[in-house]
């Protein structure tokens, strides 16, 4: 029995494509019958392989539309032929010997076990689901993490349209993957699908962390002790200080409530004014502002952007930076310097980026799922 690992979508098809070149050198010499066992949880990873299996014997594509995975036993003629049977669907094995017996198929023998069998074993899937999702990192980081830890697990990022949230949250369980990441635009929207959610996450009303357990999907909130552990080794001392944060979406939520729990003077700025109204009806002790207030930033000693505004280069900055004190401090949550972070840097002001909070709030989930803890050192090189 062979076993192949994968760490990402381009490698799980060359595996495909380098199997295929095995089989075909044993099936040249012994001229035998091809049995392909594909074990696994059902997704993209099976079929990435099998497409590249395919065509590493000289399928061309347009010979198994759509994804051959679903299909639970298929016979294929071509340079080689050969089976394909989905074990995802197929819970006894007896009823491959009898599809075999059916079909006169001679099984040799292969050293200790069957001659024809060569297993595919992809890795236990965890996800990242946004819109857009292109610009994510967060698969570098836990892949990184995955490897580190020797742990057979694979992240991969889908971008889910608005719609189809309710769908893919009741895919993830079908699918069984044991967890996911959140972002933009649905740590709130997600909480109506998921089966619960802990203290914290319930309190600020965002998740972006969700993790299978028990058939149920549970959920949590580590952006806000990922915000704040990633602040306070900038800003030590945050209580007492006026803080300004721009937003009243998911993100922000979870900003506000670490704040609060510094004993910081927050006030909240939003372009729509309703969403930060309704925000101070959680979160009583904030100060909740038009950002047609934006004079009123000059007040603060941080301000922290908290929308998505600066995620696209030709997105106009909320605000000037020269209305800030000199002495004030910009926080980003995105990653990416964005234009209203340069500009800031531009007039004298300390400007943090969302590196160390996208790093941060990643340790944390990475312990939900795995119960393992890394810090933000092994990580020093993912953003080079």
């Amino acid at each position: 029995m062979k076993t192949f690992i994968s760490s990402s979508p381009k490698e799980t098809r060359e595996i495909g494509k380098k199997l295929a070149r095995i089989v075909k050198r044993k099936w040249i010499k012994e001229k035998g019958n091809i049995l392909i066992l594909l074990i696994g949880e059902l997704g993209a990873g099976k079929t990435l392989f099998t497409h590249g299996f395919f065509m590493g014997l000289g399928y061309k594509e347009t010979d198994f539309c759509g994804s051959p995975s679903f299909i639970i036993v298929q016979e294929y003629k071509g340079n080689i032929p050969f089976y394909h049977i989905d074990l995802y669907r197929l819970n006894k094995f007896e009823i491959i010997e009898e599809f075999l017996e059916k079909k006169g198929i001679i099984v040799c023998e292969w050293g200790e076990k069957i001659e024809n069998i060569i297993t595919f074993l992809w890795k236990i899937e965890f996800r990242i689901i946004g819109h857009p999702i292109k610009h994510s990192i967060s698969p570098s980081i836990h892949n990184f993490l995955f490897n580190y830890f020797h742990i057979n697990a694979v992240y991969v990022a889908f971008d889910v349209e608005s719609y189809m949230l309710k769908y893919t949250v009741n895919g993830l369980k079908a699918l069984k993957i044991q967890g996911c990441n959140i972002t933009l635009p649905y740590k709130e929207k997600i909480m109506k699908y998921i089966d619960e959610a802990d203290e914290e996450a319930r309190i600020i009303g965002a998740v972006n962390t969700i993790k299978l357990e028990q058939g149920k999907i549970k959920g949590y909130n580590t952006d806000s002790i990922g915000f704040i552990t990633s602040l306070k080794k900038h800003v030590p001392h945050i209580g007492g200080k006026k803080v300004a944060v721009i937003g009243a979406g998911g993100a922000a939520r979870a900003v506000v409530y670490a704040l609060l729990k510094e004993n910081a003077f927050v006030m909240v700025f939003n372009r729509t004014y309703e969403k930060v109204v309704k925000l101070k009806k959680k979160f009583k002790n904030i100060e909740a502002y038009p950002l047609s207030q934006k004079e009123m930033l000059k007040d603060a000693k941080i301000i922290i952007n908290a929308t998505s505004c600066g995620l696209n280069k030709d997105d106009k900055m909320l605000f000037s930076p020269s209305i800030l004190k000199k002495d004030a401090v910009f926080c980003e949550l995105i990653y990416n310097e964005t234009p209203l972070q340069y500009e800031a840097r531009r007039e004298g002001i300390k400007t943090i980026d969302g590196k160390g909070m996208l790093i941060e709030q990643a340790l944390i989930s990475f312990y939900i799922w795995t119960d393992k803890r890394a810090s933000s050192n092994q990580l020093k090189g993912i953003f080079k």
